[in-house]
């Protein structure tokens, strides 16, 4: 972890936390410099500024902030164009900060696709790795505990569907200090967590240890509630202060293509 973390730091522009790196725009440079420096504590904290369940993500995240494309040939070409980048970035900026933003929105549309500048000339940075070393070790540290809010407002909320996000607005809401009542339709807490990933990717244990943590930090979990059909959605409505609908993508999306009637072809979700 300390040779990976160490080569995230020779990075001069981090595009693995842009828009193209990392869909949670997790603060990937700030963690690793602090992994690198052996400061646990203060990477899982930084971690979970903008990730909510780094666990999960660190299992079954495609990384994309691993995945640099840039369209130029030569390997050595493309560290030295990207070298020049950054320089000419560093010169706008104390120009004029404003057009360097511009100029910086333009070199990740148009010439780089993706994460790690490393992978340009390497192999890139092992970020997702790094994630999942960062929050595996903090649970077995005794790190993440119960963050029961000192205050509440007086506000209720329901979120149908226990999923990745309605866990994840669960959670924010209930820190903000309202108090949150999930209501999930199949038999467990999870979603596609509990039920869409297969275990080889994700452990069903991992998935009940932060849901247990929820519990603990006043979320209340209703299962078997399939709002509009065994539970009232007017009455649901009626009894909280707001909704927020959490449901997922249940029905698959079908390819209008030729071929797709070809026997062996099959929607994702029914083999997982």
């Amino acid at each position: 972890m300390t040779v990976q973390s160490a080569r995230c730091m020779d990075c001069g522009t981090p595009f693995c936390q842009t828009h193209t790196g990392c869909p949670v725009n997790n603060l990937i440079p700030e963690w690793n410099n602090l992994v690198y420096s052996g400061q646990w504590p203060d990477a899982i904290e930084r971690l979970h500024k903008t990730n909510n369940f780094p666990e999960f993500t660190g299992r079954v995240c495609p990384a994309p902030c691993e995945v640099c494309f840039c369209p130029f040939p030569s390997p050595f070409l493309k560290g030295v164009l990207m070298e020049v980048f950054a320089f000419f970035l560093s010169v706008i900026s104390w120009l004029n900060k404003g057009l360097s933003f511009l100029y910086k929105i333009i070199i990740i549309k148009h010439i780089v696709k993706g994460g790690c500048v490393a992978g340009l000339v390497d192999s890139p940075v092992t970020i997702k790795n790094i994630e999942y070393a960062i929050v595996d070790r903090a649970w077995r540290d005794g790190l993440i505990t119960p963050r029961i809010p000192k205050q509440r407002t007086g506000m209720t909320v329901a979120v149908v569907g226990s999923g990745p996000a309605g866990l994840a607005a669960a959670d924010q809401l209930n820190q903000m200090g309202h108090k949150v009542t999930v209501y999930e339709r199949a038999d467990r807490i999870g979603g596609l967590l509990m039920y869409g990933i297969p275990n080889m990717k994700l452990e069903k244990d991992t998935v009940q240890r932060r849901v247990n943590l929820l519990k603990e930090e006043g979320i209340e979990f209703v299962t078997n509630a399939d709002i509009g059909k065994n539970v009232d959605v007017n009455e649901v409505k009626a009894n909280y202060d707001a909704m927020c609908l959490t449901m997922g993508a249940t029905k698959p999306r079908d390819l209008p293509i030729p071929g797709r009637e070809l026997k062996g072809v099959h929607f994702a979700m029914v083999r997982l």
